[in-house]
């Protein structure tokens, strides 16, 4: 049973994490967005393959230090470390200077605010290669395909098995027949 929810839930994030709208922008599911890490400029914090899930937030919310992902002009979603706040006249967050934790030099480029996506709330380099484990549509269709073999298999045996007992208990006995060829010459 354990089994069953835990597939459910990997299906529901992988179907989750690989399906994004027409602007680039991943779905969410009531404000989190289930993403996975494809480059190490954010390692050691998110090595590759790491499963990430982000949370809407107003940008005003956002701080330093904190790990945002933000969706760049040409659709690419990139997620780094807040490394400075630009504040309009009224203190409003309006843009976001963001790097990679292996990046050694800081890029000057300022994210807007509207480009800002949400913070990430959760990682897991495990469930994020578990992930990547059964997304892999061949891999997946050579374990279903052996799974489906040895059910065959334990099937056709356990038919075999049965069809042979059966036999065996529709065979007269050695002293039945004894006794019927007994009857047969009087002997009884």
């Amino acid at each position: 049973m354990l089994f069953y929810l835990f597939f459910t839930i990997s299906l529901a994030i992988i179907l989750l994490s690989s399906i994004q709208n027409a602007s680039g922008e991943p779905r969410n599911l009531m404000g989190f967005s289930v993403l996975r890490v494809v480059t190490p400029s954010m390692e050691p914090e998110l090595p590759v393959n790491s499963l990430i899930i982000i949370r809407q937030e107003d940008p005003n919310n956002l701080e330093v230090d904190q790990i945002a992902t933000y969706l760049r002009p040409n659709g690419e979603l990139v997620t780094h470390r807040i490394a400075y706040i630009e504040e309009d006249a009224d203190g409003n967050n309006s843009g976001f200077i963001l790097r990679g934790d292996a990046n050694q030099i800081l890029t000057y480029q300022v994210v807007p605010s509207e480009d800002v996506l949400g913070r990430v709330v959760f990682s897991s380099y495990g469930i994020g290669r578990i992930l990547v484990f059964f997304g892999n549509i061949l891999l997946i269709t050579v374990i279903v395909t052996i799974v489906l073999l040895v059910l065959l298999y334990e099937g056709k045996r356990r038919v075999v098995k049965k069809l042979k007992a059966n036999s065996n208990n529709d065979a007269p006995d050695e002293n039945e027949n004894q006794e019927s060829n007994k009857l047969e010459e009087g002997q009884i």
